[in-house]
């Protein structure tokens, strides 16, 4: 199978098996810039721009490209599953950069092929490559076993319109954020899932539906309002396996 899931199951030691701080900062001092990015004051056109421009041209659009708008602290694994601890990280989803700030606070774009996934530390929340078909991007992982992985799939486009009030022509540029959920499976490959609580089973594994139905679908305790309701719900079948 795929590698994914197996390295997936990396994720459940990022918070216990931390490297040193100094380690990180010297993995970083020699990184640079990767030099030309589809930057979008020029997006329409499809122009090639540094990325750094691309950061300047998002001053002038309303929203983020943004996970989080702020660097956080994030647990780095690259694909030697060194983990680096206390990075500070935020990851453009619009152009698909890894951000980081090196030891003398520079912006760092980091090469996203070297690494396979990052976890927020202040909500626990990781983001992992869970599919050939995505590449390089990280996608939010929710859930994720031996069978399969649940994740939150968010797009981010870039709206350009140009309105006319009052005799005034105003320019109105913003990022649009949608968000997708998706199961990744051996057996199933790759579905778009909807979280409903009484249809949710049907893209589960074969394994997982019946114990859905009878754990999760008839019991008025799982409430299952969001995604994070989603997460906890399958590891409750997990257990019961």
């Amino acid at each position: 199978m795929y590698n994914t899931l197996s390295n997936l199951f990396c994720l459940s030691l990022l918070l216990c098996a931390f490297q040193s701080s100094g380690q990180v900062k010297a993995a970083f001092d020699n990184s640079t810039f990767n030099n030309l990015r589809v930057g979008e004051s020029s997006f329409v056109t499809s122009n090639l721009v540094s990325y750094e421009d691309a950061i300047n041209e998002y001053s002038s659009i309303k929203g983020n490209p943004y996970i989080y708008e702020d660097y956080k602290l994030a647990i780095l694994e690259d694909n030697e599953s060194l983990l680096m601890d206390s990075v500070l990280l935020k990851y453009d989803i619009y152009n698909n950069e890894l951000c980081v700030l090196n030891a003398n606070s520079k912006m760092l774009t980091l090469d996203k092929s070297e690494y396979k996934s990052f976890t927020f530390i202040e909500d626990s929340i990781s983001y992992a490559k869970v599919n050939p078909n995505y590449g390089n991007q990280f996608k939010q992982v929710i859930f994720h076993s031996e069978d399969f992985v649940l994740f939150k799939e968010v797009k981010i486009s870039l709206i350009d319109k140009t309105k006319h009030v009052a005799g005034t022509e105003i320019n109105d540029r913003r990022f649009k954020r949608k968000s997708k959920y998706f199961i990744y499976s051996e057996g199933n490959g790759l579905q778009e899932v909807k979280l409903k609580k009484k249809k949710f089973h049907k893209y589960l594994p074969t394994v997982y539906r019946a114990l859905w139905v009878v754990h999760i679908r008839k019991n008025k305790d799982f409430k299952l309002k969001d995604e994070a309701d989603y997460g906890e719900a399958l590891r409750y079948l997990e257990a019961q396996e």
